[in-house]
């Protein structure tokens, strides 16, 4: 049951709260915070085909829609309780994860947009699985190939939405870019920059 057949259950909806409720709380785009986890499972199949979609023309498409999608479910996960936070992250870091080890320049924006959708304007304090993640970004071990490196650098920055409200994180980011200030390649010390 949705908010406003909960609230006008009991009583009439005033029309000034109608006015302000048909402005701010659009059922369209509510799929995930109205639903909850109910369709998680449907929609985490259809990403997985998404990403590995193998026609060339698609790639980039499926990509996008699938970046949009993840960023919904973040958005729309932002009033959940702990425990569907817990599986929604348990089922979806793995997902995340097969993503950024297999970025390339054609979908490199869109996870980016992805990502920074996910954290803009936000409490990191009901981020921080976000900001686990882009740890786990940040500790994991680096790759020869530089695409990839200066890829998972580009998805870190967006870390900076969270200015000085997470200097932990900072202290850990800082210490792997002075490791990365001699990388042989230009455009990791450009993205680290």
């Amino acid at each position: 049951m949705n908010k406003r057949v909960r609230y006008t259950k009991d009583h009439e909806m005033p029309k000034d709260v109608t006015i302000l409720y048909d402005r701010f709380m659009n059922k369209q785009f509510g799929l995930f915070r109205n639903f909850g986890l109910a369709f998680f499972d449907n929609f985490i199949e259809q990403l997985n085909e998404l990403i590995h979609e193998k026609i060339t023309k698609k790639h980039e498409g499926s990509h996008r829609v699938a970046a949009q999608i993840v960023a919904g479910m973040i958005c729309g996960s932002k009033n959940w309780t702990l425990e569907m936070l817990n599986e929604l992250w348990e089922k979806l870091t793995p997902f995340l994860t097969e993503v950024c080890n297999n970025l390339n320049s054609e979908v490199l924006s869109h996870w980016n947009a992805c990502v920074f959708y996910m954290i803009i304007n936000k409490d990191p304090r009901r981020m921080f699985r976000v900001i686990h993640f882009l740890c786990t970004l940040i500790n994991a071990k680096s790759t020869s190939n530089t695409f990839n490196e200066s890829a998972r650098w580009c998805l870190i920055q967006n870390l900076d939405k969270f200015h000085w409200r997470i200097p932990s994180v900072w202290c850990e980011v800082y210490k792997h870019i002075a490791e990365l200030l001699d990388h042989s390649s230009l455009s990791v010390r450009t993205r680290i920059a």
